[in-house]
């Protein structure tokens, strides 16, 4: 039951669910099954919009696939929900890798409910891997998010909610 609970959400790509934004950031790879053979899809070109996958009508995901964990490599997983238990309002999951030398060597940071799916800010962990964590959060990776404003989460508190995560993860990815 577990695996076809953790496999649906990824399926029903909710842009607010937790497991589509964690498959990006730990890059995971899903075994899609068709009529015309199996193949491997990477997280980022199978969550396609809201609601969406690069699933066709007639294939099923069969398998997610997480990379090994390295050494000195840290994840962390942040999200804002009105009460504990509610849908998130926003989120942010975090994978880092650090070098011998404690600078970080891979980033990868995917936010959840700013968007109509989850959204993989590779140009800010470019930046985190090439200058370090930046020290004001002005200048944060969520500055830049595209978001779009509903009845219950305007573009002001989404932003607020991503820097808030940001904040979080940013001082817990060891924990």
């Amino acid at each position: 039951r577990n695996r076809g609970t953790f496999g649906g959400s990824a399926v029903h790509a909710d842009p607010a669910s937790e497991i589509p934004a964690a498959l990006l950031a730990l890059d995971a790879s899903c075994r899609v099954r068709g009529p015309e053979g199996e193949c491997w899809v990477r997280a980022e070109e199978f969550f396609l919009g809201l609601f969406g996958t690069s699933l066709e009508p007639d294939e099923l995901l069969m398998e997610i696939a997480l990379p090994g964990r390295r050494e000195r490599t840290g994840c962390a997983f942040r999200e804002i929900a009105r009460r504990q238990g509610d849908y998130a309002l926003a989120g942010l999951a975090t994978k880092l890798a650090l070098d011998a030398e404690g600078r970080i060597q891979e980033a990868r940071l995917a936010y959840l409910g700013v968007g109509g799916a989850p959204v993989l800010a590779t140009s800010a962990a470019a930046v985190l891997v090439e200058r370090g964590p930046p020290p004001r959060l002005s200048r944060t990776p969520h500055a830049r998010l595209r978001e779009s404003s509903n009845r219950w989460r305007t573009c002001t508190r989404r932003r607020a909610i991503a820097a808030g995560s940001w904040r979080c993860s940013r001082a817990r990815p060891w924990r």
